[in-house]
């Protein structure tokens, strides 16, 4: 998961919602920031998206997996990040990272 860093002054609440399964569905930010996450069915996250009030995007994360649950690609999208685009994984006969 990733997380994103909001500053704001004066008081500031954040709320969370739960799915019924357990998983982390919404978190609401101070200053009208939401962020939205989503499963699939095997309950592995596919979508980490959060946006202004006005459903401006300002950071999104989606992710493909491979067969046996290991990650195979990290979409990235973030309004002005020269490092946002498309990251590829690849593992050894162990499961484990061998190239990103």
């Amino acid at each position: 998961m990733t997380f994103l860093l909001v500053r704001w002054k004066g008081p500031a609440t954040t709320s969370y919602g739960w799915l019924a399964s357990g998983e982390l569905d919404t978190v609401s930010y101070p200053q009208g920031v939401n962020r939205k996450y989503t499963y699939d069915d095997l309950g592995r996250p596919t979508d980490d998206h959060v946006k202004t009030g006005g459903a401006v995007t300002l950071s999104r994360r989606q992710y493909a997996y491979n067969t046996d649950s290991t990650v195979a690609s990290t979409t990235v999208t973030q309004p002005g990040n020269t490092g946002a685009g498309v990251f590829t994984y690849g593992y050894d006969g162990s499961s484990r990272l061998a190239r990103q």
